[in-house]
């Protein structure tokens, strides 16, 4: 679940609470009011009510819109009646949403406005941590849980999936053995989410193994790593891997009887393990899909992400 702060003055939280704890309720994620950007840290999605000219107060002693409005859109709430403004700004791995307009009544209003006209408020897809003037992509709320070599994972089968899955809206997280910076063989750098023994394979719809020279040190013989496959592929979940990762599937006692690709060097491991080894770039069994290097990245992808779809 995502935290949510909210920072706002008596007057517009008056008018505008009930829609945040209604959206707090729908969503799952919990809302808190905070009283000084100092406290906005800890926080994954904070919610800023009013434009540069609301009122200070003992709740809100600050008024700090206008460190995300333009001057243009400033311009607009004082010059224009009934003008809303809706300001989207991400500051690391936090969302910030300032919601404006030229009286109170109008921040409110732009709450219960649909941007995107998908149906949902703009204030319901803030506290989900959703983009409200962005049409939802055929993955919007699926989540994907990557799991790679803290130390030479190949870099392509990691990003081009990742990104093509992200590109249509989907969650990605990252796991590997520990945390800190994972760095891949061509040098790509990526900060990690979890450690395997935090995994909950509940919470994803997909998970997906990514190769590269690291893979028999980390995740070859990794009985954390073969639990995370075999509890997912039980469950019903994607459960994917690309180059020498399928290795994992094979250890995780999921393969036997399925056709299924890797590299050719894991070829032997897949076989032994009861799999039937297809000489293809992309390979899907059921819900476990494979591939066999960084060439077939793409394709990896793609497939992933039509399993993904087809779930619905």
């Amino acid at each position: 679940k995502k935290k949510v702060a909210v920072y706002s003055n008596d007057i517009d939280w008056d008018l505008c609470g009930q829609l945040i704890i209604a959206s707090s309720n729908q969503t799952g994620n919990p809302v808190y009011r905070v009283k000084t950007p100092l406290a906005f840290d800890g926080y994954d999605i904070v919610i800023i009510l009013g434009g540069h000219r609301a009122y200070t107060d003992k709740n809100m002693p600050k008024n700090i819109a206008g460190e995300y409005l333009d001057p243009e859109e400033m311009q607009m709430l004082e010059s224009e009646r009934d003008h809303k403004v809706l300001k989207i700004k991400r500051v690391g791995k936090q969302v910030f949403y300032v919601f404006a307009g030229s009286d109170r009544y109008d921040t409110k209003d732009i709450l219960l406005d649909d941007n995107d006209g998908d149906g949902k408020a703009n204030i319901l897809e803030a506290v989900g941590g959703y983009d409200p003037e962005h049409v939802e992509g055929a993955l919007y709320g699926k989540r994907v849980l990557f799991i790679i070599s803290f130390k030479d994972f190949r870099d392509e089968e990691l990003s081009i999936p990742s990104k093509i899955l992200e590109d249509e809206d989907a969650e990605i997280e990252i796991a590997s053995t520990k945390k800190g910076i994972a760095r891949g063989m061509l040098g790509m750098s990526i900060a990690v989410d979890k450690t395997l023994d935090e995994v909950n394979v509940d919470e994803y719809d997909a998970i997906v193994f990514v190769g590269g020279s690291g893979t028999p040190t980390y995740l070859w013989g990794n009985e954390l790593a073969a639990n995370i496959a075999a509890e997912a592929f039980t469950k019903g979940k994607i459960v994917a891997a690309i180059c020498l990762a399928p290795g994992v599937l094979a250890e995780a006692g999921i393969l036997e009887g399925k056709r299924a690709t890797s590299y050719i060097t894991a070829r032997d491991k897949l076989e032994a393990a009861g799999a039937i080894w297809v000489d293809q770039p992309v390979v899907q069994d059921g819900n476990i899909i494979t591939a066999r290097g960084p060439e077939a990245a793409q394709e990896f992808g793609e497939k992933i992400k039509e399993a993904l779809i087809s779930q619905g």
